[in-house]
């Protein structure tokens, strides 16, 4: 799989997704977001039924990047319309999170693009408050790990397996702290964390939940427990 992620990727990370048979791939930045976010791929794009989205602007300026990455993942590709800025909610309109027959995100800021898909295909559009939607949710097979309360409500009411944890754990200077969803990201089998997983307070628990759904972990040892934008997998 081709594991996509921003240029604040740790080194030892991407040795250990290459460990693993996945190809990194790191993004270009995009500078109409804040600096410390401007290559974060849960920002640039978003994957749903073999499309990816991303904003035409970056497109435009990325354009053989960009293709080639479509390419190697064998995705259509979707600029959208919707413009971006790095002022709240403007960066966060590709920060949603798909998974099958489900789209979890803030509609009033979610371009029309990919609100026009999801009703097309009757998937269920679950609408939450948080714009950094895929920045505060981690999905593995048949559960999700949030930090925010928004979010862990919405799911929950849906019957689906949730691990809402305490927020404050992951670094993203220089605000005051990151999320767990974009320290990491899950291949279907493994859930590769941008640090070392031992910090959180947690770490036994999102082990266990992992464990629970048949993922195992890889974390950093002794590194700083950092959100880097999260990794997608394509």
């Amino acid at each position: 799989m081709v594991a996509v992620a921003g240029g604040s990727l740790p080194r030892s990370m991407e040795e250990e997704l290459l460990k693993a048979g996945h190809q990194p791939f790191i993004l270009p930045q995009y500078e109409k977001l804040g600096t410390p976010v401007a290559t974060h791929a849960d920002l640039l794009l978003f994957a749903m039924r073999g499309t990816l989205y991303c904003y035409r602007d970056w497109y435009e300026e990325n354009s053989e990047t960009v293709l080639r990455l479509a390419g190697l993942c064998g995705l259509s590709l979707c600029p959208v319309a919707q413009k971006a800025s790095a002022v709240y909610p403007l960066d966060s309109g590709l920060c949603a999170v798909y998974v099958p027959r489900l789209l979890v995100c803030d509609p009033s800021h979610t371009p029309k693009e990919i609100l026009s898909d999801a009703h097309e295909h009757d998937d269920r559009i679950v609408p939450v408050k948080q714009g950094y939607t895929a920045c505060n949710l981690c999905t593995v097979p048949g559960g999700f790990i949030t930090e925010d309360d928004g979010i862990a409500t919405a799911l929950s009411t849906l019957g689906l397996d949730i691990l809402h944890i305490e927020k404050g754990s992951v670094s993203l200077p220089p605000y005051p702290y990151g999320f767990f969803g974009g320290a990491c990201g899950c291949d279907g089998s493994r859930l590769y964390v941008c640090g070392d997983l031992s910090a959180h307070p947690q770490a036994k628990v999102i082990r266990g939940f992992c464990s629970r759904h048949g993922v195992s972990v890889v974390h950093l040892p002794g590194e700083e427990l950092a959100d880097v934008g999260k990794v997608l997998f394509l």
